[in-house]
Formats: C-alpha cells, sequence, structure tokens
C-alpha cells in the first residue's frame, strides 16, 4: 500500500527543487479597482509585464467553531480592500522549508529561506493578468475573455502554500496570454481529519477539497471582473496537488466548476484513499491524546494540535477519505464514473532518485501486483540496472506515477469527444547530475520562474516557451497544439495502441511512452 512508504511520503512533501529566487519588486498604481464577492479590490501590484491581485479571500476563517466544517463563501461586496500582499500561508511546519534546503545543497547552494506567516486563517487566492488585460487598459484590448489557470500547489497536503517563489503566475499569464489563479487550501490535520463527533455532519472529512472546491467557485463567480472566461477554466497542480487534480475529476460536487485538467507528477493517488473509519480513529487518538471532546478541540491552540497528530500518528499520509458526501466509492471508481474533462498529465524521468540511499543492492516493491509474473518482471529490470540506485528510482517511479498517470489518461480517452496528452520531463539541468530530472523539476520551466542559483542557458530558455506556449494553448484550446496546431514540434493525442508521448528536454521530441503491456499486466482491473 502506498500510504506504508515513507520513500513516496518523503517525495511529496514537496515537487520542485526551485526556490529562493525573489518575488518581482512590485509598486502600487492607480490601476483601476475591481468589484468582487470579497469587496472592491484596489491597489494590485504592479509587474513589468502584468498585475497582481494578491491575498483575496475567498471564504472565511476556518477557525474555532468553523474548524473542521465545510468553508463558508465570504460575501462581503462592500469592503475595500488593498490586493499587494500575500495573505498567511496555512498552518503548517518546516518540513517545506527543511525540504527545499535539502534540494538546493544537491546545487552546492546554501539556501536561505524564511517561513511565511502561518494561520488556519489561510483561505485566499491570488490573480494574475497579463498588463494588456490590466482594467486600466482601453475597452478594445480588453473584451476578449481570457482562459482561467488555476494552480493548486504541493507538499504531500501538510505543506507549502500559493505564492511560494516558483508559482508567482505574471510570466505564465503574460506570455501565455492567460489569466492565472493560485489558491491556498487547509493542509495536514486541518485538511484532512475526521472524529467520531463529525459522524452527525454532512462534511465528514475531505475539508482541503471542500476548500479547493469553494475557491472553483469563488472563481467561477468572480474571474469575469478580471477578464476571464468563466466557462474555460484549468485546473493544474503538481505532486499532492496534481492528486487533488484528480479528486476534482472524481467528485459530482466539482462538475462544472472547471473545464480542463493537468497533473504533473501525481498518479500515485491511485494507490491509495482513506477509509471514513481510518479517518475516525485517528481523529479520536487525538482527542484522547488532548484529553478533550471535539468542541473543545476546536478551541485548542493550532500548534498544540499540529504537534499531536505528528505524535499519534507520525508517518500519516493526507490521502482523500471516502466519506459518503464526496465520494460515495473508492476514488478511482469515482474517476473511472466522473472524469470528464480534457487531461494533460504527465511525470518526470527521475522522481524518487534523490530520495534513494547510495547504497542500494535490492530491490523494494511496496506494491503488489495483481499478477505476479508482472513482479517477475518488474524486478529482473530492477536487476538490469548496473547502478541500483537508478534501478529504485525506475521502480518507484514507474509504480507511483507512470503507470497510474496512463490509467488515468486512457480513462479520460474512453469518454466522448476527450482527450489526453502525455509528457515525460527528460531535462537535467547542468549541474544537477545528483538530482537529475528530479520530483518539481519541471515546474520552474511552466511558470518561467527559476531561481538565480540555478543554471539556466539556451536549451532551458527554449524549454520555457514550448512548455508555456504548450500549457496555455491547452487551456485556452484543450490542445496543447494550439487552434492552428502551431506548436513545434507536435504534440500527439494520447492512446494505448500507439503509445505516444512528448518527451521535454533540450530537444523536445515525440516518443513512445512506458512499457504498457507490463502496465496493464501490474492492474489489469484498471483497464478492463
Amino acid at each position: 500500500m502506498a500510504s506504508n512508504n515513507q520513500k513516496l511520503l518523503c517525495c511529496f512533501c514537496l515537487f520542485f527543487a526551485t526556490l529562493s529566487s525573489p518575488l518581482l519588486v512590485a509598486k502600487e498604481t492607480s490601476t483601476a479597482p475591481i468589484q468582487t464577492s470579497s469587496g472592491l479590490l484596489k491597489s494590485p501590484k504592479q509587474y513589468p509585464n502584468g498585475i497582481g491581485y494578491l491575498g483575496i479571500p475567498y471564504a472565511e476563517a476556518p477557525i474555532k467553531e468553523r474548524r473542521w466544517k465545510q468553508p463558508v463563501a465570504v460575501n462581503s461586496p462592500e469592503q475595500i480592500k488593498v490586493s499587494n500582499q500575500y495573505a498567511s500561508a496555512c498552518y503548517q511546519d518546516s518540513y517545506n522549508i527543511d525540504w527545499y534546503k535539502g534540494v538546493a545543497k544537491e546545487f552546492n547552494h546554501n539556501l536561505t529561506m524564511d517561513m511565511p506567516e502561518v494561520s488556519e486563517d489561510c483561505l485566499y487566492l491570488n490573480v494574475w493578468l497579463p498588463s494588456k488585460n490590466s482594467p486600466e487598459s482601453p475597452k478594445s484590448s480588453n473584451s476578449k475573455k481570457r482562459p482561467v489557470m488555476v494552480w493548486i500547489h504541493g507538499g504531500s497536503n501538510k505543506s507549502g502554500w500559493s505564492f511560494e517563489p516558483n508559482y508567482i503566475g505574471n510570466n505564465l499569464a503574460a506570455q501565455g496570454d492567460v489569466i492565472v489563479v493560485s489558491i491556498a487550501y487547509r493542509l495536514g490535520v486541518f485538511g484532512f481529519f475526521s472524529h467520531p463527533e463529525l459522524l452527525s455532519q454532512k462534511d465528514k472529512a475531505n475539508f482541503a477539497i471542500l476548500d479547493q472546491i469553494e475557491a472553483l467557485k469563488w472563481i467561477k463567480t468572480n474571474i469575469t471582473a478580471f477578464g476571464g472566461d468563466k466557462d474555460n477554466i484549468t485546473i493544474m497542480g503538481e505532486s499532492a496537488g496534481a492528486a487533488n487534480v484528480a479528486y476534482l475529476m472524481a467528485t459530482k460536487k466539482a462538475k462544472g466548476l472547471f473545464h480542463k485538467a493537468i497533473s504533473q507528477s501525481g498518479g500515485f493517488q491511485w494507490l491509495a484513499d482513506d477509509s471514513l473509519e481510518n479517518a475516525v480513529n485517528l481523529g479520536e487518538k487525538v482527542s484522547k491524546q488532548l484529553n478533550v471532546n471535539l468542541a473543545e478541540l476546536r478551541l485548542k491552540p493550532s500548534d498544540e494540535i499540529w504537534q499531536s497528530i505528528k505524535e499519534v500518528a507520525p508517518k500519516h499520509e493526507y490521502d482523500a477519505v471516502i466519506d459518503n458526501n464526496l465520494y460515495s466509492v473508492s476514488t478511482n471508481l469515482a474517476f473511472k464514473e466522473n472524469a470528464d474533462v480534457d487531461l494533460l498529465i504527465g511525470s518526470n524521468q527521475h522522481e524518487f532518485y534523490m530520495y534513494q540511499a547510495d547504497n542500494i543492492t535490492t530491490a523494494t516493491l511496496a506494491i503488489t501486483p495483481e499478477n505476479k509474473n508482472s513482479e517477475q518482471q518488474l524486478l529482473a529490470k530492477f536487476d538490469s540496472y548496473k547502478n541500483k540506485k537508478a534501478g529504485q528510482d525506475w521502480l518507484d517511479t514507474f509504480l507511483y506515477m507512470s503507470c497510474p498517470s496512463m490509467i488515468m489518461a486512457e480513462i479520460v480517452n474512453q469518454k466522448p469527444n476527450r482527450k489526453s496528452y502525455v509528457y515525460r520531463f527528460d531535462r537535467i539541468r547542468v549541474g544537477g547530475e545528483k538530482l537529475k530530472a528530479y520530483h518539481g523539476a519541471e515546474i520552474p520551466y511552466m511558470f518561467d520562474k527559476h531561481d538565480t542559483w540555478l543554471p539556466v542557458n539556451k536549451e532551458d530558455q527554449a524549454l520555457t516557451a514550448y512548455m508555456i506556449k504548450a500549457w496555455s494553448n491547452f487551456a485556452k484550446h484543450g490542445n496543447p497544439n494550439g487552434a492552428k496546431l502551431s506548436l513545434q514540434p507536435a504534440w500527439p493525442s494520447y492512446n494505448v495502441a500507439t503509445n505516444e508521448i512528448i518527451k521535454l528536454n533540450g530537444k523536445v521530441a515525440s516518443s513512445t511512452g512506458i512499457d504498457m503491456n507490463l502496465c496493464k499486466s501490474i492492474w489489469p482491473s484498471d483497464f478492463k
């Protein structure tokens, strides 16, 4: 079971390894305010190529009596809000920062990175517009509604925030001619929790996913005021963010709130979700340890609850819960039934390499294939690697990401008038040989937010331009090639028969995907 794999837990701590570059310094401008259900937004941040409306509340603070309840939409149009500062990140510890520092060290950089302010009052989002789409621009340049790309950050669903340096959306918005939104959601014990006394509520668990749905509702209601197309919204995420993209595709509660989906280094959620019984038992353990009932638990300080969950369940992984509200069956079955939007999906070539011990000699298979012959094939593939660290990386990447992602792609393909597009990110930066094409390495490219301590050459610049064009084309048209099929090299649509994907490297090229016969033999029931 994936939830028992410590390496996977470590990996999904965070996705990309590039985060110390300073944000662009922005100044207040006289940009015309925007009216939203959260208030009149004024004085956004000004970037050389666009503007950002930051720290916009989409739901009331989920604190005290609202802790572990469905989010409540903000409705305060009469408020006036200066929108040039980020809000607090959702409550978390230093897990995220520690991960970043470890990655930067592999690039021979001593990273100095401070924790953002954290709070349970964190249900905010950020909106970036191209400068030509500023409300102060002439109406003629503001008449075309732009597609909306909504970023859901990763971090094991227990860390991360919506405004990390590589998530700042002004470059993607300007170069892709889109509107970029990043959202926050409750993390860890505050986002994925249940309790015996919650069983009488309709919303018994999955509060983080309910937050994401509420954010999408806000976007659907308000994005037109920013020049966005409420009928052309793409959700996208990496690592745990990609898992949440899949969870949103799987629930009917989010139907109609988005129209396309991008999954980066996800798929692992295919291997694990949580039962309501397990989630309730975990909540009961926290209550017993702190010797309080639910009402009293709701009034406990954030740090006490966070520390309690680390003590009673230090290796707990925060997956979606089959709660009989968002999901009445496993999230896999729910995905098969409800996923009905075009999908761009992929993973990186060496997702787990950085997490492997250097002295590996034997393979570890934490997942038991349905077919015994498949297990023998996997072990034989591992044995073929002279470098066993690389062999274990291949095993984990194949089982946790590549193969499940292909299952998802094929499910979408089987839906009427739907297509999927698959990539593999192979780019190894100059100086990045210790990490290779690591988990999260693609993010600075698709946002064009490369940290100053990461080497960037002409090949990296070309790959950045290609990915922004492909990602924004997909958001606009459901096809990374664009309406006029102008992307070069062209990106083939995916199906199991041809097994064509695009490989993203210094030289982008179409290629053959993973061994689908092996993938099918591991989980044959998923291809029925």
